[in-house]
């Protein structure tokens, strides 16, 4: 049986105690994680003794891509980017209130993803 390929798209107080739990289970894949901004926190979630390091990063837009990148931070791309290449069967929206709503209409309903 293949495993769910998983994104998490929100790196913050929930977004991050999600991604860790779905990296400790071995029925799911963790395949990415979708940060907005360079934040001190998320740097050291994807350090070199962080809980999800290893785990592609990826940016909510190209906005956030640029600044990340700034900062130092290894980025693969676009959450759109990731989404194109049909490598995700299911996102978990951990974005602030209202966002997961939006970014169900907007993005992943164009790409099939749940």
């Amino acid at each position: 049986m293949t495993r769910p390929r998983v994104v998490v798209n929100g790196i913050g107080t929930i977004g991050k105690r999600v991604a860790h739990a779905i990296r400790l289970q071995d029925d799911i894949e963790l395949r990415a994680i979708i940060g907005h901004s360079p934040k001190a926190s998320l740097k050291a979630l994807i350090s070199e003794f962080g809980p999800l390091h290893g785990v592609p990063l990826y940016a909510t837009d190209p906005n956030a891509l640029e600044k990340m990148r700034n900062e130092g931070m290894k980025v693969e791309g676009t959450l759109e980017d990731l989404l194109k290449v049909n490598e995700v069967d299911i996102v978990i929206d951990a974005a602030p209130a209202g966002i997961g709503k939006e970014n169900k209409e907007k993005i992943y309903s164009k790409y099939n993803v749940k």
